[in-house]
């Protein structure tokens, strides 16, 4: 059904911005992990669309 998979994508698509959330504040609360850090931003790159990568390059401190 139509439905029931839009409503999964939804769910799993919240899902992932509130653990994309969880990883900016983590990330931003210790500045002292420029790996972690470079490593997160080459993540950011592979994000499916423009928007959503600059909306949360724009998070990080």
């Amino acid at each position: 059904d139509l439905r029931v998979s839009m409503a999964e994508s939804l769910w799993q698509l919240r899902q992932h911005r509130a653990a994309m959330d969880l990883l900016v504040a983590v990330l931003s609360d210790f500045p002292r992990q420029p790996d972690a850090l470079a490593l997160f931003k080459d993540y950011l790159d592979e994000l499916p669309t423009p928007a959503l990568s600059a909306e949360y390059r724009s998070k990080i401190k």
